[in-house]
């Protein structure tokens, strides 16, 4: 049952692939409905059609059901990332927050920890919480000083810095 399962949401992500959302959506549900092997993917692709389908909403509800039904999936960081990623799109700046403080004090998400403290960074910076902003970019700094991120992080610490009449900060 598992190679079977397997093999729809290959030929699903076939369709995705293809942009075929048509063809794929059934799929997907037919995976998700059974709850079981390749549910929360499924769910997943199926929140990605709706952002593509700019149902913005539809999409976060279709997200928050895979990390409520699925609490042990290996899909929660990637779950979380995409909610806030949406909310962020959105300019809702204060909803994003809870779902980045989920990826940075989670377990298994050591690769998404970089962006989601900028992200964090940026969504306090964009609510005029600076010492908030400042705290998220230094932490990045200083806990993946060779991430891809912490050289955007130096800019926006420069930024506020320069914004507070703080040059020498």
């Amino acid at each position: 049952d598992q190679q079977q399962t397997d093999v729809v949401l290959r030929l699903a992500d076939c369709y995705f692939m293809q942009k075929e959302f048509g063809k794929a959506m059934p799929l997907y549900n037919q995976v998700a409905g059974k709850r079981g092997f390749g549910a929360d993917y499924a769910m997943f692709q199926i929140a990605m059609i709706q952002g593509a389908q700019n149902k913005p909403a539809d999409k976060i509800n279709t997200l928050k059901s895979v990390d409520n039904l699925f609490a042990n999936s290996s899909m929660n960081g990637l779950v979380n990332m995409e909610i806030a990623d949406t909310y962020l799109s959105d300019e809702k700046f204060k909803e994003a927050l809870p779902f980045l403080q989920k990826i940075i004090f989670g377990k298994n998400n050591e690769s998404l920890k970089p962006p989601a403290y900028l992200k964090s960074g940026l969504a306090y910076y964009n609510l005029d919480n600076f010492s908030e902003a400042l705290k998220a970019f230094k932490t990045l700094l200083k806990q993946y000083p060779q991430s891809q991120e912490s050289e955007e992080a130096i800019d926006n610490v420069r930024s506020i810095y320069v914004e507070q009449g703080n040059p020498d900060g």
